[in-house]
């Protein structure tokens, strides 16, 4: 045996404890009493060159744990006492001999050392809101649902974002869901479409928004335009794109092709017609105009605008005396019928104007 024994009373690895004669009934044995395993751990390990007693205080120190899990004086001591039989046989330059306080000292001496090596270096800054794009913190907050936080964070990281166009859909999104409607809303929504024409599924939800709401003008209705052209079939879309068109007076190549649609899939489409015959007598083919506005008057006798293309197209040919006689076989069957007797009055006025 390495180390002295005391009575043969202390455990040994491997071994069963003995029997303990001096241990009365009542009295708690010492592998039961946590104080009394501290003490006796504390004992062996403060011993200066033995091994075997380093190596007991060890076992006691596991026997302690296993009673109380928490004690961190334990645990501390454990770990020491395992570094140092580890090294046993090569001790510690600094301070040979010493033991368990030379070992103690030397980690407190490259504690001390790395202290110095990190201090003179500047610690990482955490990039802020406004530093950083904010894209996840703003999404962060939109799907927790913490709106008005996600505008804050959205405005303050938009100047200087990494992804402003993403940046600049989540606002917009954020904006809608709050209920704030407003220009600068929709004009995120039109600068990433306008960047992304891929993403059909906001457009249509831009669309259908300003659709709700009557704001199809400007850059809005050339994108619902875009929409129409992609996927014609939404018959009330189109038809208010259509209107849209109409209402701003608009002759540009995509708003014919949005008239020509509506013509040939809305079999009822007045306004439409009445413009394309407009169209067509400015580009001079009278006779398409004529047909057109034959089929408006098949559907609507009073359609104002048609009998203005009516007037001009017959004054261009010189026949105003044909339209003439057509008012009049109208007034003929509906004599009542002050709306013709207007347009017929009309058709007087440009022929004297005709005749001047």
């Amino acid at each position: 045996m390495d180390g002295p024994a005391i009575a043969g009373h202390l455990p040994v690895e491997g071994r069963p404890h003995p029997a303990r004669p001096g241990f009365g009934r009542g009295v708690p044995r010492h592998d039961e009493d946590p104080t009394l395993l501290r003490m006796l751990a504390g004992s062996y390990a403060g011993s200066p060159s033995s091994r075997t007693e380093k190596r007991r205080a060890l076992v006691l120190l596991k026997q302690l744990l296993v009673l109380s899990p928490a004690d961190r004086d334990a645990k501390r001591l454990r770990d020491l006492l395992v570094v140092e039989l580890a090294d046993w046989k090569s001790p510690s330059p600094l301070l040979p001999g010493v033991g368990l306080f030379g070992l103690a000292l030397w980690m407190l001496v490259l504690r001390v050392r790395r202290f110095v090596k990190t201090s003179g270096q500047e610690a990482p800054s955490v990039p802020t809101t406004a530093a950083g794009d904010g894209l996840s913190l703003a999404a962060l907050h939109f799907r927790s649902g913490d709106l008005a936080r996600c505008e804050i964070v959205c405005l303050e990281a938009l100047p200087a974002a990494a992804n402003p166009r993403a940046l600049r859909l989540l606002l917009a999104r954020c904006l809608i869901a709050k209920g704030s409607i407003s220009s600068s809303t929709l004009s995120y929504y039109v600068e990433y479409l306008q960047d992304n024409p891929e993403q059909m599924a906001v457009l249509r939800f831009v669309v259908g928004f300003c659709l709700r709401r009557r704001l199809l003008a400007g850059d809005v209705l050339s994108l619902a335009s875009r929409l129409v052209l992609y996927d014609p079939r939404e018959a009330v879309l189109r038809s208010a794109v259509a209107r849209a068109h109409i209402a701003a007076g608009n002759r540009t190549r995509e708003a014919l092709e949005i008239y020509h649609l509506e013509k040939l899939l809305s079999p009822e489409s007045r306004e439409v017609r009445a413009v394309l015959a407009e169209v067509a007598l400015s580009m001079g083919e009278i006779q398409q105009a004529l047909s057109l506005c034959e089929e408006v008057l098949n559907l609507d006798l009073h359609h104002a605008p048609t009998h203005a293309v009516l007037r001009r197209a017959y004054a261009g040919i010189g026949k105003l005396y044909e339209l003439e006689s057509f008012y009049q076989r109208v007034l003929e069957c509906t004599p009542q019928d002050e709306v013709i007797r207007g347009f017929l009055r009309a058709c007087h006025r440009c022929c004297s104007q005709a005749r001047s």
